[in-house]
């Protein structure tokens, strides 16, 4: 049987890592007297470090202390990140599925290839990843949809054939508009309903797709 590929986004999908980097952000900008509104905080989950602060002075001003939040937040980050690097519910099982099941699949991230190999390599689904593709190999990250019919060339199929996992509105706006399917993993973020009913699926967890999973590809 031939399994349609998957292309899946790392930070906030598989990995639980925008919910750990959001609480360091929130609380460093406390710490410096400036209290961010956690909706506000989740409004750049799924950016790049550029797009995010475009994002927040643009809302702020520049009054934001964004310089010492970022440089807060990140050693917080790190130093979490150094400890323990946190899957998301489920994600273990669904990655071990996906290979018991012989599926193809690849790692489609706004990370740097090297960061996101790094990270994965850490964690107990590390060793089952072989195909990890990052911003730094296309011209533009998402919400361009360049990484995800960059992942589905290397992969050897069309991005028609592809569907993409993401929890994200720039994920999902990526990978609508590379012409792929789209399993909207509900994460941080609000999904507008406009953008879930262009998606092939919306789930609550990972759990909720390995259940499906031999009926889904």
């Amino acid at each position: 049987m031939t399994h349609l590929p998957l292309l899946i986004d790392l930070d906030g999908t598989l990995l639980d890592t925008e919910r750990l980097f959001t609480e360091c952000f929130v609380r460093a900008a406390t710490a410096l007297n400036f209290p961010l509104p956690w909706q506000h905080a989740c409004e750049v989950v799924g950016l790049t470090a550029e797009q995010s602060r475009e994002y927040l002075f643009d809302k702020y001003g520049p009054a934001l202390p964004l310089k010492e939040i970022e440089e807060r937040a990140f050693l917080d980050f790190h130093k979490l990140l150094s400890v323990d690097v946190p899957l998301r519910e489920g994600c273990q099982e669904f990655i071990e599925a996906v290979f018991r099941l012989r599926i193809p699949f690849a790692v489609a991230t706004v990370r740097k290839t090297s960061s996101a190999q790094e990270l994965l390599s850490r964690t107990k689904i590390g060793s089952l990843i072989t195909h990890v593709y990052g911003c730094d190999l296309v011209p533009y990250p998402k919400p361009a949809p360049d990484i995800f019919r960059y992942a589905a060339d290397k992969l050897n199929f069309s991005i028609g054939e592809c569907l993409a996992i993401e929890d994200s509105k720039v994920g999902i706006t990526a990978a609508l508009a590379a012409g792929c399917k789209v399993i909207a993993l509900q994460g941080l973020g609000i999904l507008p309903d406009e953008m879930l009913r262009r998606c092939h699926l919306e789930a609550d967890s990972f759990s909720d797709l390995t259940s499906k999973l031999p009926n889904l590809i």
